[in-house]
């Protein structure tokens, strides 16, 4: 569609205009108001859409989604909906026996792209158990990996995908025991939240 890009989202409107035009039948009122606010390379443009394009465009209107169909925005248009794409990050250090815990929220609606580790060095205490999931399933992704000898990152990302219609909380703990202060990871959620949503990473 890059060929027309001028083209605003309240001319998809008119599409089915153009092919009533096209039909021999007559525009609307609403329709010819809205070809008054046109300009020549606007129209000019319409007119070089093929019967395939005018498909993708016909029925679309702003804000509703519309399977199958292409979407042409100009600079004064937005779509509504989704935010942009964040990542979130946190990162945990052993420092003797207890549980460390990185929480970041999930705010609703939001669609989860993946969960990554980096930066990670097996802990030398007697024990290391990591877990990974979110609230009312701590264990949803990773469950008790022993970050003594294997990495988290060696099967990531996780949760590729995961829609959350309500909010929730991702929760990465590690449990350790014995005096050990070698270990280290860090941990990313890429995310797409509700528009407007805030996202924050919280570490104990």
């Amino acid at each position: 569609m890059a060929r027309f890009p001028n083209i605003g989202i309240g001319l998809l409107k008119l599409v089915r205009g153009v092919k009533d035009v096209g039909s021999g039948k007559i525009l609307t009122a609403a329709q010819v108001g809205l070809l008054s606010d046109l300009s020549e390379a606007q129209i000019a443009a319409l007119a070089t859409l093929s019967a395939a394009e005018q498909g993708f465009l016909d029925g679309i209107t702003a804000g509703t989604p519309t399977a199958a169909k292409a979407l042409v925005l100009d600079a004064g248009s937005r779509i509504a909906g989704g935010g942009p794409v964040v990542a979130r990050a946190g990162a945990v250090a052993e420092e003797g026996a207890g549980t460390y815990t990185v929480t970041i929220p999930i705010p609703a609606g939001s669609l989860l792209l993946g969960i990554d580790f980096g930066n990670v060095t097996n802990w030398n205490g007697d024990a290391a158990a990591l877990n990974l999931g979110y609230t009312g399933a701590l264990t949803a992704y990773i469950n008790a990996l022993n970050v003594k000898t294997t990495s988290p990152a060696a099967a990531g990302p996780y949760a590729v995908g995961a829609f959350f219609a309500a909010a929730t909380d991702l929760i990465c703990t590690v449990v350790a025991t014995g005096a050990g202060t070698a270990g280290n990871c860090s941990i990313c959620a890429t995310m797409v939240p509700a528009t407007g949503a805030q996202v924050t990473t919280v570490l104990t």
